[in-house]
């Protein structure tokens, strides 16, 4: 029958569309050719091995079962080789990944160290700008005995006045570096905040005295105007651009 060219084309179909290895290809080979001589021998009358029919089909469905044979052979190779490289692949991305973790956490231990950095230097600084104020205020206090043991009301109102001026200072300081460091993000958006930009630029300014102390800050920012955004942020940035301009 001629129905053996279907058997050609399912054995070269199997072979490509379906991922089977050596024994499995010379299985379906053998298979497919074995029920062929059965089929042949069932169905026909009259002699079958010595029909030339029987022998050119033969050679033409082995010769199908040596391609399918073959391209199962280079498909496996070729499914061995994908899946290495896959492997590979999944290897290297994995190993990226963690490389990129270790990488985040070094940038963030630097990050970290530099703001411990900062802080150090700005608490130095703001330490040095209480101490004077409260130098001032101490020694003032000190004298108010001496003012009242002489009945000197006027003096001694002068000194407590003196002491207020100082402990007003300390006041600010104290609320400048509040404002800063237990500042809450607000849930709403940024935008909907307004602030005075000369104030956070003034109160910077006040929290990096130490530092920028022998430099001359000249301030060009008009009284009035108000800004949308986060002031304890914005605030942040100015302490870190004149810090780090005091340095350089």
């Amino acid at each position: 029958s001629i129905y053996f060219i279907g058997l050609s084309y399912a054995l070269v179909g199997l072979g490509v569309f379906f991922p089977l290895n050596i024994v499995q290809a010379i299985t379906f080979s053998l298979a497919t050719y074995g029920l062929y001589v059965v089929a042949c021998f069932v169905g026909t009358d009259g002699p079958v091995l010595t029909s030339s029919t029987f022998g050119g089909n033969s050679v033409f469905l082995l010769f199908f079962c040596a391609v399918m044979t073959t391209i199962s052979i280079y498909g496996d190779r070729w499914r061995r080789q994908m899946h290495q490289m896959q492997n590979e692949i999944i290897t290297q991305h994995d190993e990226i990944v963690v490389n990129n973790a270790r990488l985040a956490d070094a940038r963030l231990q630097l990050v970290h160290s530099e703001k411990m950095a900062s802080l150090g230097t700005l608490a130095a600084g703001i330490l040095h700008e209480l101490n004077n104020p409260i130098n001032y205020s101490a020694i003032a206090i000190k004298m108010v005995p001496d003012a009242l043991a002489r009945n000197d009301m006027r003096d001694a109102l002068e000194i407590v006045a003196d002491a207020e001026v100082g402990i007003a200072r300390v006041k600010s300081i104290i609320s400048d570096l509040k404002t800063f460091a237990y500042h809450e993000p607000s849930t709403a958006s940024p935008l909907s905040d307004a602030f005075n930009l000369l104030e956070t630029v003034r109160v910077a300014c006040r929290l990096t005295a130490h530092e920028c102390a022998g430099t001359k800050i000249k301030l060009d920012v008009p009284e009035n105007l108000t800004v949308r955004g986060d002031a304890a942020s914005i605030g942040s940035v100015l302490i870190n651009l004149m810090s780090n301009a005091a340095h350089a």
